[in-house]
């Protein structure tokens, strides 16, 4: 389909200003602002987030207005009559978001290779040319899918089509300010691959999609109470949920977790000596013997990943916050260390509303010993084999 995205009829102003991240446009007049109507179409010259063209030697390049502006000389000059008979001269500052061939508009290009001139002249995009250019985005061959997305803001009779092999061929994160459509859009996705005959496995831990479409025909719930095992997760993962501070708290974290993975690996009940209510006792106890046995199994014990009993971290970083030695003996472990228990409090406490938050307990199973990888993978085969279209994965 061949179109022409640099039509007279559009014309808006020249590049004024060219740097690596965006043009300037000036507008030779403020009329060229003003709301529109050509072949049938209604164009919004110069409001933000409107798309236009702009027209280079070889090639052209596709934009966005950002901001407007006036000359500070005209700013100086506001007022009412002024804005009722006098004509201005804009500014906007546009983000170039691609360059296409010059005389194949649809060619895309990957990249910058190249940036307009100054006095290089711009125009308003029509809604056809936004349309096929998001709809050839990503394409590697004509016959897919479509997934509707939306509207443009600057236009809104113009729905905007995104291939599905361009979204979904590798990855595809959504992300915005809280009510800024994220779960809509979401919705959005789940509906149109389900029209596509496609198969979605969603994973709602918040139950946020539980009367999603209404379609249970088309629905398979092949398990409510399944759960991301907190065993998979790494050291790192928990550091970064529990933000330990770096002086005293990451040091005795980080002992904490060793201390729990040396019960879990203990099947012959070597720490019997420390052990009491599946956390370790280390206070005015003997070193050796348990450095011995860390040392002995120091590659399970560090291997990353939370292999232990989650419920009794909070216990165990209390039995951590104790002197280094006791008195002159430096083989063996100290008396309760009041500074450090002040100074983990925040931590504790931190460790104590994880654990205890339904909604990270639902996630990750804080309360359950075992993983379920087993059936979480019978889970999606079971589905894959099925003849629904959504598998709706409610934690």
């Amino acid at each position: 389909m061949k179109i022409n995205p640099f039509e007279h009829n559009y014309f808006l102003g020249y590049v004024s200003q060219v740097s690596p991240q965006s043009v300037k446009i000036h507008f030779p007049s403020s009329v060229l602002l003003n709301r529109f109507i050509f072949s049938g179409e209604e164009f919004n010259g110069g409001l933000i987030g409107s798309f236009v063209a702009i027209e280079g030697e070889s090639s052209g390049f596709l934009g966005k207005i950002l901001e407007l502006d006036l000359p500070e000389r005209e700013r100086l000059e506001l007022n009412e009559k002024a804005f009722q008979g006098k004509d201005f001269h804009p500014l906007a500052k546009v983000d170039i978001m691609l360059s296409f061939d010059y005389f194949n508009p649809f060619d895309i290009r990957k990249g910058l290779d190249c940036y307009p001139n100054i006095g290089a002249k711009v125009f308003v995009c029509s809604s056809n040319f936004i349309q096929n250019y998001f709809k050839r985005f990503g394409v590697k061959h004509e016959e897919v899918p479509y997934i509707k997305i939306g509207t443009l803001t600057s236009n809104k009779s113009t729905e905007v089509s995104v291939s599905q092999q361009a979204l979904l061929s590798r990855h595809c994160a959504i992300v915005g300010t809280t009510g800024g459509g994220k779960s809509w859009t979401v919705s959005k996705l789940v509906q149109s691959l389900k029209e596509n005959k496609n198969k979605v496995i969603l994973i709602d831990p918040t139950g946020e999609y539980h009367t999603f479409d209404g379609d249970l025909t088309q629905t398979a719930i092949l398990s409510l109470n399944s759960y991301l095992s907190y065993r998979k997760l790494t050291v790192e993962d928990l550091f970064f949920l529990l933000k330990p501070a770096g002086k005293v708290q990451q040091p005795k974290l980080m002992e904490a977790i060793r201390s729990l993975k040396m019960i879990e690996i203990d099947t012959e009940d070597a720490l019997s000596e420390y052990k009491k209510e599946q956390y370790l006792e280390k206070k005015k106890k003997t070193k050796r013997n348990l450095q011995a046995f860390y040392y002995r199994n120091i590659s399970k014990i560090e291997n990353g990943f939370l292999e232990f009993n989650i419920k009794k971290l909070v216990d165990q970083l209390r039995e951590e916050c104790i002197y280094d030695s006791l008195y002159n003996d430096s083989n063996t472990f100290g008396d309760r260390n009041d500074n450090d228990i002040s100074n983990c409090v925040s931590l504790i406490s931190r460790t104590n509303n994880l654990l205890n938050t339904s909604l990270f307990n639902n996630i990750f199973g804080f309360d359950k010993i075992e993983d379920n990888d087993n059936e979480l993978i019978n889970i999606i085969e079971r589905f894959l084999a099925s003849d629904k279209n959504i598998l709706r994965q409610t934690c």
